[in-house]
């Protein structure tokens, strides 16, 4: 195998990046054995890494890393309604398949043409926080000028704790998330109220907060 990848198949190789170090050797062990170009490596990877985050094999298939990409032709093949390509699918299994339970696994689906439909998992947005100005600061939302003293007392306490400011707090209320505004961040203990500035505030007032913001 090692003298096989000192020629050539660095493209090959370059598919099971997505792989830890042992099941990187097996990947290459196979595709030397079964003859497999850089696109069925492609498909190897995959099954390969799949097969990794079960907690153990699927009933009728082993660890063998040959029975995990046979499972993967298995699945497919029994989603697929179409006979030719179920056909096609299934000679992979055969092709892969290391242990006789895997074997015989597929080999059933030779005579068994139901059609087992599964739904993708939805693939989820990532997403990364270059700055504070991100990251949300929750307030408690005292309420609706004009507002006693006794309001004020009144609002739950706030913890925060972790990088993204998970809070929490004793009692019920409402809250609101600010952006993290550098004096947002820096305020010891905020609170929210609504108010309507054009006509709540004073108007020397207003031209002292928006120095301040």
């Amino acid at each position: 195998m090692r003298s096989r990848f000192e020629r050539t198949g660095s493209d090959t190789l370059y598919e099971f990046r997505i792989l830890t170090e042992v099941d990187r050797a097996a990947a290459a062990m196979l595709v030397v054995q079964k003859g497999i170009d850089s696109t069925g490596a492609r498909e190897v990877a995959r099954a390969l890494k799949d097969y990794s985050w079960m907690s153990k094999p699927p009933e009728g298939f082993t660890a063998d890393p040959g029975d995990a990409v046979a499972y993967h032709y298995w699945k497919l093949a029994k989603q697929q309604s179409d006979m030719q390509a179920r056909s096609r699918l299934i000679a992979n299994g055969l092709r892969f398949a290391s242990s006789s339970e895997a074997r015989s696994q597929v080999e059933k689906l030779l005579t068994d043409f139901s059609v087992t439909r599964s739904r993708p998992a939805p693939l989820l947005p990532f997403y990364r926080l270059d700055s504070e100005d991100e990251l949300p600061r929750v307030l408690p939302v005292v309420g609706k000028l004009p507002l006693s003293s006794a309001d004020l007392q009144a609002v739950p306490a706030v913890e925060e704790s972790g990088a993204f400011g998970f809070v929490q707090f004793e009692g019920g209320g409402a809250w609101v998330g600010v952006p993290g505004w550098q004096v947002v961040l820096a305020a010891e203990d905020p609170v929210a109220i609504l108010a309507a500035p054009s006509t709540s505030f004073p108007l020397k007032l207003l031209a002292s907060v928006k120095r301040c913001w």
